[in-house]
């Protein structure tokens, strides 16, 4: 319903956000919910429709944004022609989709069904500076001599940016996540930060500025529910036109929308 929507091929069926959706119900409760438990374990009716539809919709959502989609479509055929007319167990669904896909996803289904691990990343902090020659004086094997401010025309035009970029994993789900930086001339770099510690510095180099991090650009994680620290933005040229203000109101009001973007 959701793809026939998006492709416009019934005009009646309006588009929407249907994983946006699901994220706003999932992050609602106070208290993070575990899929696997039985029934009559949770604390109420509405955290038992919670862990079983919505969690769960949003785990496997989730392990297909990592694993890729043909992965995620080879791996439920195989799931469904290996166990019709049996009688399978979720190990079993986590077993066959890393034997297809070549990930091992039980680390991931251990936090995401078996546990009430919650994802969250920041961008905690980006300072820069600015790349300057030496001064003072320098040990060149032999002796001391003295180093001038621009000994070279080159390092006199060096205009390199030095940046350190600070991330943190604020939830207790471990996993690999995209780190987008987007820089003044326009260059585009992707990381990947595996997250396994709380925090973790970057020191980035550049002959530009760092304009603008996104953690999970590609909104892979499903299961995040708050994305609003996911973002930063250089605000050094924030008045550079004269309608700034304007700009900048309609930034601080797109904050109330970000958490579930």
């Amino acid at each position: 319903m959701t793809a026939i929507a998006a492709n416009r091929l019934v005009p009646e069926i309006a588009a929407f956000d249907y994983w946006g959706v699901e994220r706003l119900a999932l992050g609602i409760p106070h208290l993070p919910v575990t899929v696997a438990r039985k029934g009559w374990e949770y604390r109420n009716r509405r955290n038992y429709v919670l862990a079983s539809y919505t969690k769960t919709a949003l785990a496997l959502r989730t392990a297909e944004g990592l694993i890729g989609p043909d992965a995620m479509a080879r791996g439920m055929r195989t799931y469904f022609e290996r166990f019709s007319f049996r009688h399978p167990k979720g190990r079993d669904l986590v077993e066959v989709l890393s034997e297809t896909s070549g990930w091992d996803l039980g680390p991931f289904f251990d936090q995401a069904v078996y546990r009430d691990a919650v994802p969250d990343w920041a961008v905690l902090a980006v300072r820069h500076r600015q790349s300057r020659p030496a001064e003072g004086f320098g040990w060149d094997g032999a002796g001391w001599r003295e180093v001038g401010e621009a000994e070279s025309s080159d390092e006199a035009d060096d205009d390199s940016w030095l940046v350190d970029l600070e991330l943190a994993r604020r939830g207790d789900f471990v996993g690999p996540v995209d780190v987008e930086l987007r820089w003044s001339d326009g260059t585009i770099e992707r990381r990947i930060w595996d997250s396994r510690t709380r925090w973790v510095r970057w020191r980035l180099e550049g002959s530009s500025r760092l304009e603008q991090v996104v953690i999970d650009p590609d909104v892979v994680w499903a299961l995040e529910t708050n994305r609003a620290d996911n973002y930063w933005r250089d605000t050094a040229a924030a008045v550079d036109h004269p309608l700034w203000w304007v700009r900048e109101g309609f930034r601080l009001a797109g904050y109330m929308f970000l958490r579930f973007s």
